[in-house]
C-alpha cells in the first residue's frame, strides 16, 4: 500500500491511517466513553485531522484566489463602465450617421432622377410638338379636301387624344421638376 502524500490514492489510504493513529493514542476508558457517546468527537478532535487540516487550507487559498480575483474585477469596474459608455456612444453615433447617409443618398438619388428628368422632359416636348403638328397637319389636309370626312375623324380622334396626353405628361414633369416631388409612379 502506498502512502504518498501528493496522490488521491495516497490520500485514501491516509485518512484511515491518520484516524487509526489518532484513535491508537486512545486508552481503553476514552475508546468507550466514544462508543457510548459518540458526540465526544467534539470539533478538536476533527480539526486536529491531517485530512481536514489539508482541506481547510485548500479552502483558504480558494477563498483568498477568489478574493483577489474579486478584487481585480472591481478595480477593473471604472474602466469597464468607461468602455460601455464609449461603445454606447459610438454605436449611437453610428447610428445617427447612418441615418445622416441615408438622407444625403435619398437627396443624391432625387437629384440624379431630376437630371434624368432634365434630359427626358426635350424628348417629351419634343414628342408633344410633333403630335400637335400632326393633328394640326390633319386639320389642313380635311380643308384641302385630300382626305375625307370619315378618315378625318379616325385619325383625328387618336392623333389628338395621343398629343394632348402627351401635353399633359409635359406640364406635369415641368410641375414636378420644379416642385422636386417625383416619385416615378406617374410615367
Amino acid at each position: 500500500m502506498s502512502t504518498g502524500g501528493g496522490s488521491r490514492n495516497g490520500a485514501k489510504m491516509d485518512l484511515p491511517r491518520a484516524s487509526f493513529d489518532r484513535l491508537n493514542q486512545l486508552d481503553t476508558d476514552e475508546l468507550k466513553a466514544i462508543f457510548h457517546d459518540p458526540n465526544r468527537l467534539d470539533d478538536s478532535w476533527i480539526a486536529e485531522h491531517p485530512i481536514y487540516r489539508n482541506l481547510k487550507q485548500s479552502r483558504d487559498e480558494l477563498i483568498a484566489g477568489n478574493r483577489s480575483l474579486a478584487e481585480f474585477t472591481l478595480s477593473r469596474e471604472d474602466s469597464l463602465n468607461e468602455a460601455r459608455e464609449k461603445f454606447v456612444r459610438s454605436q449611437n453615433l453610428l447610428i445617427q450617421m447612418k441615418k445622416e447617409a441615408e438622407e444625403q443618398k435619398r437627396i443624391y438619388e432625387s437629384r440624379q432622377c431630376g437630371r434624368a428628368l432634365g434630359q427626358v422632359l426635350p424628348m417629351l416636348e419634343t414628342n408633344s410638338e410633333i403630335s400637335q403638328d400632326t393633328t394640326d397637319h390633319l386639320g389642313q389636309q380635311l380643308v384641302s379636301g385630300a382626305i375625307g370626312i370619315d378618315a378625318f375623324m379616325v385619325e383625328f380622334l387618336s392623333k389628338s387624344s395621343e398629343s394632348h396626353l402627351r401635353r399633359v405628361k409635359v406640364e406635369k414633369l415641368r410641375h414636378y421638376m420644379a416642385t422636386g416631388s417625383f416619385d416615378g409612379s406617374t410615367f
